[in-house]
């Protein structure tokens, strides 16, 4: 009798709760963001007020505050997943978010899920992420506030732009969608399998329609019929909002970069490239206690650094002076050994002292001067493997583009530096493959001119949360069968 009596007054207040609610759109609400610390409280706090403000800017939505959701849902200790959903499809809330932080000292890790009462989705699950956000301590009130804003842009841009909606063909095959209206273009039609009042109905394909202007203008394969509905995305205020937000955060964060100070680093790069060796691992990565980059800059400058001091300690001139052949080795480490000291260390010193700037700027820190500057990222390619991206903060890109310049550029070299035999008194060099050398050389400015153009058109990475959980992840795979034998391979996940 009691169970009986508390779903009764739970029924009678969800009725008076959504007459309260009652709007010309669909209704969004924010179900509650937790954290685990006292610093994750305001955090929390700051966290619901943007996701709300952000889902009513798109137009999309009328939304419910979190604190009167949030007594409702308390009043009948209605926290667990299940029963939120089920309030709030009887409440009729079409979207509504979860969430919590997990503080980790320097970073928190925040979760975020929104799920849908609406079909296709029926109370599931549309889109769910998990940010690693960089949060040191010491932070002023404004800069936390700003992370969390920028955090929910994100994902509310990332989850409408995944978000599927129904447009149901009513009277003369006119278009109804209780979101919006449906773009223009080419789109499948479907068709309950059987009637009924059930948001678990199945469905078929049967054919496809042209829309415009919220009609169907052409049909394939069938003629539509009241019921018969598409499902589409609309990708473009998911576009805008990340538009609005990267702009705003680069306009309070990164400073213009004088033409003098543009000039000065031109004039300083073989200075720069010469001291990489030494600056960039003490003064660079060591001072800023940066260990991932000194720990990267190990391994992937190594090799290169090797050929350098063998181009400088076993040069040409030495091997002439003792009348001895020169190998093709030997020219061409001498040859990219002078390139690594002038220009090609560059990259490397850049990504040393830029990658703090860009920290700096990335949790709403004092305005950066120095960073996202067009031309510099531009020359920095040009003359350097990967030194674009290292200036904009993609140390993957990177890394890549090091590695295939240098790879690239010491091979043309390679073919370009013929052996040369000490015969009778002179020395005299063997023919060299000047096609191989034409290709060569075609292909590294091929790559340099790709290079460029991505460095210009990638963003400035200075985003304060990094997605840790991605919807596809490969990741290398190895195992044993029963003789105890290694299996090596890859393995991919998805996650729907």
């Amino acid at each position: 009798m009691k169970f009986n009596i508390i779903i009764i007054l739970m029924c009678i207040t969800i009725c008076l709760f959504k007459a309260d609610l009652f709007a010309s759109k669909p209704i969004a609400g924010v179900a509650g963001i937790f954290g685990n610390s006292p610093r994750t409280l305001s955090y929390s706090t700051n966290m619901e007020s943007h996701l709300l403000n952000i889902i009513e800017s798109t137009g999309k939505f009328d939304i419910v505050r979190t604190p009167t959701l949030r007594n409702e849902l308390e009043k009948f200790g209605c926290t667990d997943e299940k029963c939120i959903l089920r309030f709030a499809q009887n409440a009729g809330i079409a979207i509504i978010i979860t969430g919590n932080f997990e503080d980790f000292g320097d970073n928190i890790q925040l979760t975020l899920s929104a799920y849908s009462t609406r079909f296709p989705y029926n109370s599931k699950i549309v889109y769910s992420a998990v940010y690693n956000i960089r949060a040191p301590r010491g932070m002023s009130t404004i800069q936390s506030t700003a992370i969390c804003e920028e955090n929910a842009a994100i994902f509310i841009a990332d989850m409408l732009e995944r978000f599927v909606m129904l447009a149901e063909v009513v009277e003369e095959n006119n278009l109804e969608c209780e979101f919006q209206k449906v773009p223009d273009g080419l789109y499948t039609l479907y068709r309950f399998d059987k009637d009924g009042d059930s948001t678990l109905r199945s469905y078929k394909e049967i054919g496809g329609v042209r829309v415009r202007n919220q009609n169907i203008v052409k049909s394939r394969s069938t003629s539509p019929e009241p019921g018969d509905f598409i499902l589409f995305t609309d990708k473009t205020r998911s576009a805008s909002i990340r538009y609005f937000y990267e702009g705003r955060k680069k306009e309070m964060t990164v400073e213009s970069t004088s033409s003098t100070t543009v000039a000065v680093a031109i004039l300083l790069t073989p200075f720069l490239s010469a001291s990489m060796p030494i600056a960039s691992p003490i003064f660079g990565y060591y001072q800023y206690a940066d260990w991932t980059g000194l720990s990267l800059w190990a391994i992937n400058a190594a090799p290169y650094l090797y050929l350098e001091a063998s181009g400088f300690m076993n040069s040409p001139a030495s091997r002439r002076d003792k009348n001895e052949d020169i190998s093709r080795y030997t020219s061409t480490t001498r040859k990219f050994a002078w390139y690594m000291l002038f220009t090609g260390g560059t990259s490397l010193f850049v990504d040393a002292f830029a990658h703090q700037s860009l920290q700096i700027a990335s949790v709403y820190g004092r305005p950066q001067p120095f960073i996202g500057n067009p031309f510099l990222t531009g020359y920095l390619s040009l003359i350097s493997g990967g030194g674009g991206f290292f200036y904009k903060g993609w140390r993957s890109w990177g890394y890549f583009y090091f590695h295939l310049n240098n790879t690239l550029l010491y091979s043309a070299l390679w073919q370009f530096s013929p052996h040369e035999r000490y015969v009778d008194g002179h020395y005299v060099k063997d023919k060299r493959n000047n096609r191989n050398a034409a290709i060569l050389a075609s292909v590294y400015g091929t790559a340099k001119v790709i290079e460029i153009v991505h460095s210009l058109l990638i963003p400035i990475n200075i985003s304060s949360g990094t997605l840790i959980h991605e919807e596809f992840t490969v990741l290398p795979y190895i195992s044993f069968d029963s003789s105890f034998s290694p299996i090596f391979g890859v393995s991919g996940s998805m996650r729907f």
